[in-house]
């Protein structure tokens, strides 16, 4: 099981990180592994802390949707957060993150084009985020 996160600030951009070389070196939001014993809504809330240093509570994030993956045997919890952080305020997990930026959702859809996306966020996104006001 996976928790999944997409940040939209108030002018409607999302914060969406580059992954590091070692995992990749494309663009995602954040994600987590749901440890055992742990809910996806504390999954969530750890991996922001660590790969990007935001703490959020229970309140900020919003469940869009739990949903088994359709080429992959994994089920996603899907969270939105709307959060205006600066990107001065965002403290990088340097193995997990190379870089983060605020992006309007045709840039993303760009992105996702080119396949620099990750599949599954590129997935969540087409079909579960960018509805989403």
């Amino acid at each position: 099981m996976l928790a999944v996160a997409f940040i939209k600030n108030k002018e409607k951009l999302y914060l969406i990180q580059k992954t590091s070389k070692e995992k990749g070196g494309k663009y995602s939001s954040t994600e987590g592994h749901v440890v055992h014993g742990e809910l996806p809504i504390d999954t969530i809330k750890r991996e922001l802390q660590e790969e990007l240093g935001i703490n959020t509570c229970d309140d900020d994030l919003k469940l869009i949707v739990t949903f088994k993956h359709p080429s992959k045997n994994c089920i996603f919890n899907v969270y939105l957060i709307n959060l205006d952080i600066p990107l001065n305020k965002i403290i990088l997990q340097s193995e997990e993150v190379e870089k983060v930026e605020y992006l309007t959702t045709t840039e993303i859809e760009k992105i996702i084009d080119n396949s620099n996306f990750f599949e599954s966020h590129a997935y969540i996104f087409n079909n579960y985020i960018k509805e989403q006001k």
